[in-house]
């Protein structure tokens, strides 16, 4: 495990995400949003509701529901150094308004101690310089930074945490949410939107 991680803003981006339920397997060229087996990954602020902050792969929320949804996420890259190397993200949700341009909001997306990830307050601003605790940090296998491009899809990624455990979809009372410690297998698909990104 690296002893302490760098930030990269050039390989840092903007993305929409979705799960792939099941291991399923996404063909390049063949993407359909809408397919079995594919749902939009989202968190929502302000529900009241006790689901607030919660990452879920599921349908986005009906109109009607109270709170705020957010379906793009900044992905700040960030490389270990020391006992070990590799690619980290760091990942955070960001505000869009049509008057204004992206806003990286101040969370970021952790496991609580039942492994079910959520969206936390930062201690620090995105993009900070070095990151000693990597709670935070997630990796993309799969993925690599330098070959992105704007509205580039990236299927069949595998996102786990930092100590490599796999994000998995888990219900709980009927509601799906991402989980790293139990649940069904999946993977990821990312629509780049913004790259690199700040």
């Amino acid at each position: 495990m690296p002893l302490f991680y760098r930030y990269d803003a050039s390989g840092s981006f903007l993305a929409r995400m979705w799960w792939q339920e099941d291991e399923l397997t996404v063909e390049s060229g063949h993407w359909d949003e809408k397919a079995p087996g594919i749902l939009p990954v989202w968190v929502r602020f302000d529900g009241h509701d006790g689901q607030d902050t919660y990452m879920r792969a599921e349908p986005l929320a009906v109109q009607g529901e109270k709170g705020v949804l957010f379906d793009l996420f900044w992905f700040g890259l960030y490389e270990g150094r020391g006992l070990g190397g590799g690619y980290y993200y760091q990942i955070r949700p960001v505000a869009r308004r049509v008057d204004a341009p992206p806003s990286i909001m101040n969370y970021a997306m952790d496991a609580d101690y039942a492994g079910y990830l959520a969206m936390y307050v930062s201690a620090s601003e995105a993009g900070k310089r070095t990151i000693i605790a990597a709670s935070d940090l997630w990796r993309l296998e799969g993925l690599t930074p330098t070959r992105l491009k704007i509205e580039n899809m990236r299927h069949n990624l595998k996102l786990t945490n930092f100590d490599d455990s796999p994000v998995r979809r888990y219900k709980q009372f009927g509601v799906p949410y991402l989980n790293s410690h139990g649940g069904q297998a999946g993977r990821v698909t990312l629509e780049v939107v913004k790259y690199p990104f700040p």
